[in-house]
């Protein structure tokens, strides 16, 4: 394998750049969910269904709350107003 911008290069095993690697995990599949079946639950009862139906990770936040962007795999992220999901996404 070529390393980017660069002749092949020699490991400490003698291999060539990349040759040898372990392939990146495949992560398990997530929840067949529709988001929206949780807009109008009460937040308690939507963790309960996510978290029942196989969800990792239950995230709920307030309207306008700044959140980081990085997509996590088996997270569903409820936005939630007077205990009410308002809105459903996952990742």
């Amino acid at each position: 394998m070529e390393r980017p911008g660069g002749p092949r290069l020699p490991s400490r095993s003698g291999a060539a750049y990349g040759e040898g690697m372990a392939s990146l995990p495949t992560p398990p599949a997530q929840p067949d969910d529709a988001t929206d079946a949780y807009v109008g639950l009460a937040a308690d009862a939507a963790e309960r269904q996510a978290r029942s139906r196989g969800w990792d990770t239950v995230r709920a936040v307030p309207p306008g709350t700044f959140l980081t962007m990085e997509f996590r795999h088996g997270r569903i992220n409820f936005q939630v107003e007077d205990n009410t999901v308002t809105r459903c996404w996952v990742g």
